[in-house]
């Protein structure tokens, strides 16, 4: 699964290590910089946003992380 938006992209970037969920980075579209990673949290029992040190955001960026996420609750809901 890959999405575009309009600053930033999110990409797939492969298995987490038990190989039960995906991995995901968020990249800044204009520098192409990392700036965080989407990865299941047991805790939680679902997908966040694990935002690298020094990085922010405005609001347009984090309803698409939002967006996001809420795609990838749906997808596993329906697997």
């Amino acid at each position: 699964m890959e999405k575009e938006y309009k600053w930033i992209r999110v990409v797939e970037a492969g298995n987490s290590p038990s190989g039960k969920t995906k991995i995901f980075h968020v990249i800044n579209k204009e520098s192409l910089d990392l700036l965080g990673v989407i990865k299941w949290n047991g805790g939680w029992r679902k997908y966040a946003f694990y935002p690298n040190s020094d990085t922010y955001y405005e609001e347009d960026c984090l309803n698409n992380i939002s967006e996001f996420l809420e795609e990838l609750k749906t997808e596993r809901r329906l697997n």
